[in-house]
């Protein structure tokens, strides 16, 4: 049987320090229904959320993402094909294999003293502050010491 099947409220428990944040963010969509009608709730949210932590905002009225410079296609070459969804399997592997191709100097894995680049580019474009061995933790999955073409994948998408 499945536990986390729900079947009563009273099985429902809400940490105390949740309930505020939904109260005030239940309120602002009410409030802001014409702004988040034209930007779309999700996008709007992440908006509303960036804001609430004291982020600058992440899409542009209009939608689209707003362009600074820690956007990662400012950074790596033919990532900004990432923000053109949706996008056929072929398309997604062709840039997928682009990005890798950069990083493993064309052959079919990277090996550790080309991790340097891969590193400071990703602290360049999305501001984490990781080391090249947490780097490598993250992405070797087999443990073998090179991130293969797969596992930089999961940069990019969660393996489900």
């Amino acid at each position: 049987m499945d536990t986390r099947v729900m079947y009563s409220a009273d099985q429902i428990k809400i940490p105390p320090e949740l309930a505020p944040v939904i109260k005030q963010y239940t309120k602002e969509v009410i409030r802001s229904e014409e702004k988040w009608s034209q930007l779309g709730l999700y996008k709007w949210t992440t908006n509303y959320f960036a804001e609430q932590g004291g982020l600058p905002k992440i899409f542009e009225d209009d939608g689209s993402l707003v362009q600074n410079e820690k956007m990662i296609s400012d950074v790596v070459h033919g990532a900004d094909k990432f923000e053109n969804v949706p996008w056929n399997d072929s398309e997604r592997e062709q840039t997928l294999n682009t990005l890798f191709s950069q990083y493993s100097g064309g052959t079919d894995r990277i090996e550790r003293s080309e991790l340097p680049d891969l590193v400071a580019d990703l602290k360049k474009s999305v501001g984490l502050d990781i080391s090249e061995a947490d780097y490598l933790q993250l992405l070797d999955n087999d443990n073998d010491g090179h991130i293969s073409l797969s596992e930089f994948k999961t940069l990019f998408f969660s393996e489900d």
